[in-house]
């Protein structure tokens, strides 16, 4: 037999590819991302599952879209490059509004990528989404989200703080001036010249809260707040309580408390305040927050807890953390100690606990929530708040045992106003600024604050100058 004659066979094979989609957007990763209490096993067979995507999907991550976008992908789209859109991130926003879809065709990009990959200079920037506005979550087009300030009632509050310390400074330099007149001389030039300068310092604050706060700003302005409250008041204090020695009940004693022994009183005064704003400043700072208003505009401001709700608020953050980190704590310790997993992290309940191994449980539960859950001491805030409350109540008790001195003496009735003034309607607007702080704005809220800073301080000093 020839070889020519031997018969050779083809063997072909055919495989349909038209219906097959080629998704190259990423491998997604949410799938690896389910709650902290998700079963062990399932959370493991997720992972795995994964991992099986990775390798059967060799196409993945080979889209064209660009950092601002996120690859979607578009099923039944058939064995072709390019089917996948690219939505704008959050943050950013598409900026043909012309457009009907509002993303960008996979295919288009693919064709216009491969005409220009040779041109390194070309950045693609057809295809880029645009950032919102600052602080915007999600946006549709560059439409601020954050509160525009209105620098006319800003900076009018401004100028009217300007006036305010240059009274106090003006008032200065006439007690100064002033001092040997006897009706200067027998109300402790000194002490006027400590309101003077506790209120030139509060009303410095209003400068300082002109700007955008920021946790520095926050956390400087408690200090200049607090310190020039306790310097005014405290100085207005032990005047009061001199003329409450000499005169005490109706009757005029020889005490020789001169102005040197009053002030050698103000120094614990000042050194407990410090301390006090130091914890402050250490333990629980104020921060700048982000708030929104009723209109939807976000502004920034200082989160300084009101004192008379102070240990409701420490109660529901240090809840707040607890429950948060509660959860993983309790998940760890169910896989160290082989816990029952159908039970809830909250079931384990720590009562009637009398077992060795149990015991441990819970130690070890403690030590790691004590780890884990921050600012577990007193709230600072509130004692610094009550501190102040409790010095105008004194100042009151003060103004009641002189009422009787002459009058030449005799300024109880201008104290008890102006303390009156200042724990009424001071307390007042304090209150009223928390429950409006989410439906105004923060030229509002600066307008509040500095008509705070005129009753406690402008027309405290003014109550007790005027008169002589």
């Amino acid at each position: 037999m020839c070889m020519h004659d031997r018969k050779r066979g083809v063997a072909t094979i055919d495989i349909e590819l038209t219906n097959i989609d080629i998704n190259q957007c990423d491998v997604e990763e949410d799938v690896l991302q389910g709650d902290i209490t998700q079963d062990e096993e399932n959370y493991q067979n997720a992972k795995n599952n994964a991992e099986a995507k990775k390798i059967v999907d060799i196409f993945r991550g080979t889209h064209s879209c660009q950092k601002t976008t996120k690859c979607v992908h578009v099923p039944k789209c058939g064995f072709r490059r390019g089917c996948y859109i690219c939505k704008c991130l959050d943050g950013y926003y598409f900026p043909y509004k012309d457009q009907l879809a509002q993303y960008f065709n996979g295919s288009e990009l693919e064709d216009f990528y491969g005409q220009n990959k040779f041109n390194s200079s070309n950045e693609l920037t057809y295809f880029q989404c645009l950032p919102c506005a600052r602080y915007c979550d999600i946006c549709t087009d560059s439409s601020p989200c954050m509160h525009q300030p209105n620098i006319a009632i800003r900076v009018m509050i401004l100028v009217m703080s300007a006036i305010t310390l240059l009274i106090m400074i003006a008032l200065a330099v006439v007690v100064c001036h002033k001092r040997s007149q006897l009706v200067i001389k027998s109300a402790s030039p000194i002490f006027l010249l400590m309101m003077c300068l506790g209120g030139s310092i509060m009303s410095f604050e209003e400068f300082i809260l002109y700007f955008e706060p920021t946790d520095l700003i926050c956390q400087v302005t408690i200090w200049w707040k607090h310190l020039g409250f306790v310097i005014m008041y405290g100085a207005l204090i032990l005047k009061t309580w001199r003329i409450s020695i000499i005169f005490k009940e109706g009757k005029v004693k020889r005490v020789n408390l001169p102005d040197t022994a009053l002030l050698q009183r103000m120094i614990p005064v000042l050194a407990v305040t410090i301390a006090g704003l130091i914890a402050w400043t250490l333990n629980c700072p104020p921060e700048a927050v982000l708030l929104e208003t009723t209109t939807s505009l976000k502004y920034i401001t200082c989160s300084v807890s009101l004192w008379m709700y102070a240990f409701y608020a420490a109660q529901k953050e240090y809840k707040r953390r607890y429950d948060n980190i509660a959860r993983i704590v309790h998940r760890t310790l169910r896989n160290k100690y082989g816990l029952d997993r159908v039970k809830k992290w909250y079931e384990h309940r720590p009562e009637g606990i009398i077992e060795n191994d149990n015991a441990k449980i819970l130690w070890d539960f403690m030590i790691q929530c004590d780890h884990e859950i921050e600012n577990r001491k007193p709230d600072i805030v509130l004692i610094e708040k009550e501190s102040e409350a409790i010095m105008l109540l004194y100042s009151v008790y003060l103004c009641f045992t002189v009422r009787k001195a002459p009058a030449f003496f005799n300024e109880s009735r201008y104290i008890t106003w102006s303390t009156y003034n200042t724990l009424i309607l001071g307390s007042f607007l304090i209150i009223f600024q928390q429950f409006v702080k989410s439906s105004v704005g923060p030229d509002i809220m600066y307008l509040l604050h500095f008509l705070s800073l005129q009753i406690t301080s402008t027309i405290t000093v003014g109550l007790i100058f005027i008169p002589k």
